[in-house]
């Protein structure tokens, strides 16, 4: 999906509702929630599933956005009016073979887990029907009353030219906290409850598909919207259906096929998510122009984004999650655009329309950067991905990019500190020190003062280091922080990254470094006082 942004509170339940559930696959069918097609076998049909977790500890519901996070490993999955009862792999997988052409509902429990269902899912002979379905992990935001997922409907006239309605409806046997509603993967409406405690949450929501006043829209043919509701002990209902958007062409020309195409992909371990959430850390790095600074600002991006779906290559437990960023120019004369469409592997994924309920922007003028970021269910750490785009308008559809490709990493462990230990006493030039990470290529240390959060020292290291002394000067890389002096009687936080890169980062790391791809793990926020010079 395109460059989206939530705007929303963990306070309140949609903040946790989109965190948690705000996963899904821009399905090319309309077989079931984030269905996908295949084949299958000759005597009926197969229904592929792969389930997930949405870690609600604090921000790293935030991290499961990426959709790139853990499987939910040994749930009981049932095909709910059949016998036919699967356990999901390591990796949340399951596989349904010989099912009869049908529409199905598919229910996934977890002792100690909230529950998950799919409704409407649809089967035919011969094809292989792909599921995702997301489960909120224990111990997070909401105390598990009950495990009885919630019912969904959604419904919208069809084909839909200009204006159309949808009508969503969610229902539980106790308390429904709200229900989430996606276009192609794309929020574009979030309906809470009537009032607290209400069992039901309804909502219609005004879908433009084409305005005669805005160069914005949706391009003709099919389109998946989703339905998907959260309960208040965090069980999940959603169901898909599919809607024919037809508002005609018009003379004219079709846009250029963008340039510069560019597709990066982001391996992040959970710790990076928490220290985006630690006091200081984020604030005052934000504020130099250093290398952990642009690091967590593109965390930070990645984080307020909401991709549509889980990946299914990151294992149970495995603490990280997997993303590919893709951007983007118009080239400078071409005819205007309403939206995007773009392509994994020579195949359609998803489209990104100008103009989109949470974006709020004009149409995109020419020479102008655009970004998609990918979360699908295909993506898998060491598995090499290629994306072109193209630009459409309601003369139709243009060529499409040259394209472009990247090959995620694999997870590196989260970074210990070793020195200074934890609220200790240290000279003004201490000695920091970390334990080493298997499979770093680069440490970025940084340091800040804990009442002024500021910025003191950015410094590095390279993957055989694991100790620096504070401010070394031949450990500043260029255009970071130099070392600012320690005060005595002041406290300190510091914190270690971790980073491995493809091609191998510069040491030392400098401005002009874009890798294609990045693994990124960090420490914990460490604190110290200086006492003595």
């Amino acid at each position: 999906m395109g460059l989206r942004r939530l705007r929303t509170t963990s306070s309140n339940w949609r903040a946790l509702a989109t965190l948690a559930v705000a996963i899904l696959t821009a399905a090319l069918s309309v077989s079931g929630c984030f269905g996908g097609g295949g084949t299958g076998t000759s005597t009926g049909g197969v229904i592929k599933g792969y389930v997930t977790e949405i870690d609600a500890n604090g921000f790293r519901t935030d991290a499961t956005l990426l959709t790139s996070g853990p499987g939910v490993e040994r749930a009981s999955v049932s095909l709910v009016g059949t016998s036919k009862i699967a356990t999901t792999s390591y990796r949340g997988e399951f596989t349904f073979s010989g099912v009869a052409p049908g529409t199905y509902s598919i229910v996934v429990t977890k002792p100690g887990w909230a529950s998950a269902a799919s409704y409407g899912v649809g089967v035919e002979t011969g094809v292989t029907t792909e599921v995702t379905l997301r489960m909120v992990k224990p111990g997070g935001m909401l105390p598990i009353t009950e495990s009885i997922a919630p019912n969904v409907s959604i419904s919208c006239p069809s084909p839909v030219s200009g204006t159309g309605y949808v009508y969503v409806d969610a229902r539980d046997e106790t308390a429904m906290a709200g229900a989430l509603l996606f276009i192609d993967g794309l929020l574009v409406s979030a309906i809470e409850a009537n009032s607290p405690g209400d069992p039901v949450a309804q909502g219609t929501y005004l879908w433009e598909t084409y305005s005669e006043y805005s160069e914005s829209g949706w391009h003709d043919g099919e389109h998946v919207l989703t339905a998907l509701a959260l309960d208040a002990s965090g069980n999940i209902g959603c169901r898909s259906i599919t809607v024919t958007v037809n508002n005609g062409t018009l003379p004219g020309s079709v846009p250029y096929a963008p340039t510069n195409v560019t597709a990066q992909a982001m391996t992040i371990h959970y710790s990076l998510f928490d220290l985006l959430n630690a006091p200081y850390a984020y604030q005052s790095s934000s504020a130099s122009p250093g290398l952990a600074a642009r690091i967590l600002e593109a965390a930070k991006k990645v984080r307020d984004s909401v991709p549509p779906a889980q990946t299914r290559g990151t294992p149970a437990g495995s603490n990280a999650v997997v993303a590919c960023g893709v951007s983007w120019l118009l080239p400078s004369g071409s005819p205007s655009v309403t939206g995007f469409k773009v392509y994994r592997d020579g195949t359609f994924v998803a489209e990104s329309p100008v103009g989109s309920p949470d974006l709020g922007v004009d149409p995109i003028p020419p020479v102008a950067l655009w970004l998609w970021l990918d979360g699908s269910p295909t993506l898998c750490p060491g598995k090499t991905v290629s994306y072109s785009v193209s630009g459409y308008n309601r003369s139709g559809e243009g060529r499409r990019s040259a394209p472009d490709a990247t090959t995620p990493l694999y997870p590196l462990s989260k970074v210990t500190l070793t020195a200074p230990a934890q609220d200790s006493s240290v000279s003004s030039v201490p000695l920091l020190s970390w334990a080493k990470v298997a499979g770093a290529e680069l440490y970025v240390i940084v340091v800040m003062d804990t009442a002024a959060s500021q910025l003191m020292w950015e410094g590095y290291a390279a993957g055989a280091e694991n100790a620096v002394y504070y401010g070394d000067f031949s450990h500043t890389p260029p255009g970071g922080q130099s070392a600012l002096p320690l005060v005595r009687g002041r406290s300190y936080t510091w914190f270690v990254m971790a980073i491995a890169s493809t091609p191998d980062p510069p040491i030392p790391p400098d401005s002009t470094w874009s890798p294609d791809a990045q693994s990124i793990s960090t420490s914990d926020l460490g604190r110290f006082w200086v006492s003595y010079y």
